[in-house]
């Protein structure tokens, strides 16, 4: 319902806090967070988050048309990334960097930051103190809000949700997972108990693997449990492939609005974090 003005001048005398104001004061926390610059790198906090935004280059005007489901990132600012991540000796491996190629389109800081003004005002927890903050500090633990179209994602097994308490589940290991549309995905002879944890041998062959994600979705297997969303939270058991379709249309319905639907499901899960 809108408000009518006189609603607004009486809300200020009666001392309360008008829902844009608030929504202003945690958007300009959000965006000072982000900012700030991250001790050991030396970089923005988001930088420093977002592992895969290295060596990224703009993909061909056609490259969205050429690809079956692709079609609505046409005329997007979508880059490919070829990046690095590197894991440390443990018992279950020795040290390594492994290589691997993702397609991305990144909301950049200004943009997270009102989506979070947004869900913070939305969610009513304006009696929780650094709403804005407290978010913005926990999106970037859940992978600084990077959106992989396609490509690979190199996560932990822990960061991808296996439990240490689980037989076979090695938390630090790293692990190659298919991603399109921003979710985890199974290809068509994929099997998610045996995914990739060896490096590929150089770019052309990171790039070939990682190709396989531009296939049509109808070859992929059902999406399963092991879906992320906006790189914020995880899915229940989703079988049905409509589920791309439907997080890549909110998540670009985001990138041009002021409010991100998943943001505002998650802030008062978030805000239970100790972070």
């Amino acid at each position: 319902m809108r408000r009518s003005p006189f609603f607004i001048i009486a809300a200020f005398l009666l001392g309360a806090v008008p829902a844009h104001a608030e929504n202003a004061n945690e958007e300009r926390a959000a965006l000072a967070y982000f900012q700030e610059l991250d001790a050991a790198s030396g970089r923005s906090r988001i930088l420093a988050a977002r592992y895969m935004e290295h060596d990224c280059k703009d993909v061909p005007k056609d490259w969205a048309s050429s690809h079956v489901g692709l079609e609505k990132y046409a005329g997007l600012p979508v880059k490919r990334c070829f990046y690095p991540r590197s894991q440390i000796a443990s018992k279950h491996r020795n040290a390594a960097t492994l290589i691997a190629v993702v397609w991305m389109l990144n909301p950049d800081a200004p943009t997270i930051a009102k989506w979070i003004g947004t869900a913070c005002t939305e969610a009513d927890v304006a009696s929780e103190a650094d709403c804005g903050r407290r978010i913005a500090r926990y999106v970037l633990t859940q992978n600084g809000a990077q959106f992989p179209v396609a490509g690979h994602v190199l996560e932990t097994q822990s960061e991808a949700g296996c439990a240490v308490s689980v037989p076979g589940c090695e938390g630090d290991v790293l692990i190659y997972l298919p991603f399109r549309d921003g979710v985890t995905v199974k290809l068509q002879n994929d099997s998610p108990d045996q995914r990739r944890k060896e490096t590929f041998a150089d770019e052309k062959e990171a790039l070939g693997a990682a190709e396989e994600t531009l296939s049509d979705p109808a070859s992929f297997q059902s999406v399963g449990d092991i879906g992320r969303i906006g790189n914020i939270y995880r899915l229940p058991k989703e079988k049905r492939l409509d589920w791309l379709e439907r997080n890549r249309g909110t998540y670009l319905k985001a990138l041009n609005g002021t409010s991100y639907e998943f943001f505002d499901e998650v802030v008062r899960a978030a805000l239970s974090k100790k972070n």
